[in-house]
């Protein structure tokens, strides 16, 4: 479970990373008048939020099995 959890994190990661620097790469116009490069930091924050829920939940899942005794 662990690794595919993994996996699917790195493609989720890449993909939040290629949209970020996309995005980020645009420059300044009505709406934004200093750019889009603050989109950046708000993808770093989503990755952190979706690493720390990922491995919340394999550890939950660890510690459930630890307990009811499963291998």
């Amino acid at each position: 479970v662990a690794d595919g959890l993994h996996s699917a994190q790195d493609v989720l990661s890449d993909g939040i990373t290629y949209l970020a620097m996309r995005i980020g790469r645009k420059g300044a116009d009505d709406n934004h008048p200093y750019g889009h490069g603050k989109f950046e930091t708000f993808a770093s924050f989503a990755l952190a939020i979706s690493l720390f829920i990922t491995s919340a939940y394999v550890l939950w899942d660890a510690a459930v099995a630890l307990y009811s005794g499963h291998s």
